[in-house]
């Protein structure tokens, strides 16, 4: 019985305390151990508001809204906990629920960052004239000075909505010349494990470069993150692109091959040495990666699609065609793109079905003879 105090004790701490975003699962654990632990109506509100973070950081979204809604239930004041409920609306799409939590805190603190730069978020999801979430972004930049992500918004939408490539670099420098560490407590959602925020602003300036025909500036981001990272498989997929661009194949299937060694999950890398290898005639290479892509992805069109090129590449022409029907099924778009690249070819008439036709089929038929197709 003498350790139960100090075990409770600690619970409770390591939940008030502890970092959902940097920890979740010991978060969670802490915080389920403290709320069986204890009777007081504020605390349990805290603690509820605590683990809801666990859960949100665990993408268990529907968990994360019971337990926000018990905190605040118990606690209508703790603002914390309808901001991180909106966060959790979002993910589940419930944009007026959502809207309606920032705005409760909103009404209460007019200036509060976190609620702005949330709301500017649900804007930019519902609205396609981003001018409303720009605004609150600066809004939120203005009330706090610190707040990275407000300020990684506003770059994109510098790029995005303005067209002002200069000022999003500027504002990714802005970000960039704080402290590594204190931009590695900025809470957002992690595609790639272990890739914290200084890493990821600088990997997305990269990619903007690259994306502006800055394939040297954009290099030396990569390369600086290369030896920071080395673990790091997006930074060289990057890599990769820069080099393909650069034309620099050899080194970027080396590169393509690194990224899939790191993540093998990461299809992007896969499809880009795929087409790399097709590029240089190592057909059984790409073909190889084409069905990795096939059989062990969502994005099957993808590897679909590059099947088909390897078979037309090879004079396979039964077989490309039937691997661009499949590609057409598992990817629409890419059949929309395939029919206006045959009307502007004159494979297919101007009012052609946007569905999968004769029409269509005898065009695609006609392509793939084409080499120029």
């Amino acid at each position: 019985m003498g350790a139960a105090g100090p075990s409770l004790a600690s619970s409770l701490d390591d939940c008030r305390n502890g970092n959902a975003f940097l920890d979740r699962d010991n978060q969670f654990i802490a915080c389920n151990e403290a709320l069986k632990a204890t009777a007081d109506a504020k605390e349990k509100a805290l603690l509820w508001f605590k683990r809801g973070e666990a859960f949100y950081w665990r993408q268990q979204y529907s968990e994360s809204l019971a337990d926000l809604n018990l905190a605040i239930d118990a606690d209508p004041g703790l603002r914390a906990a309808y901001i991180r409920r909106a966060w959790a609306y979002t993910q589940l799409q419930q944009w007026e629920d959502a809207r309606r939590d920032v705005e409760a805190v909103l009404a209460e603190e007019p200036e509060n960052a976190q609620a702005l730069f949330a709301l500017g978020y649900i804007f930019l999801s519902v609205d396609p004239n981003p001018e409303r979430a720009l605004k609150a972004f600066r809004q939120a930049l203005e009330a706090d000075p610190e707040l990275h992500l407000a300020r990684l918004n506003i770059a994109y939408q510098q790029y995005f909505y303005l067209g002002d490539v200069e000022a999003m670099l500027k504002e990714f420098q802005t970000i960039l010349s704080h402290d590594e560490a204190n931009l590695d407590k900025v809470t957002f959602q992690m595609r790639e494990k272990g890739v914290f925020f200084a890493a990821h602003v600088r990997r997305e300036r990269a990619r903007y470069l690259m994306l502006a025909g800055r394939d040297d500036e954009a290099l030396l981001d990569v390369d600086w993150l290369i030896s920071r990272h080395p673990t790091m498989a997006s930074a060289y997929l990057l890599r990769g692109q820069i080099l393909r661009n650069k034309k620099d194949i050899i080194e970027a299937v080396k590169d393509y091959g690194r990224a899939i060694e790191l993540d093998p999950g990461n299809v992007d890398a896969r499809r880009e040495r795929g087409w790399s290898l097709l590029g240089m005639g190592r057909y059984d290479e790409a073909l190889a990666d084409a069905t990795e892509i096939i059989g062990g992805f969502r994005a099957q069109g993808e590897g679909y699609r590059l099947r088909a090129a390897i078979a037309k590449r090879q004079g396979d022409r039964r077989q490309a065609l039937q691997d661009y029907e499949e590609a057409f099924r598992n990817d629409p778009r890419f059949l929309r793109i395939m029919q206006e690249r045959l009307a502007g070819l004159g494979y297919l008439s101007r009012h052609y079905s946007t569905a999968y036709s004769g029409e269509t089929r005898n065009g695609m038929m006609a392509c793939i003879i084409d080499p120029e197709c």
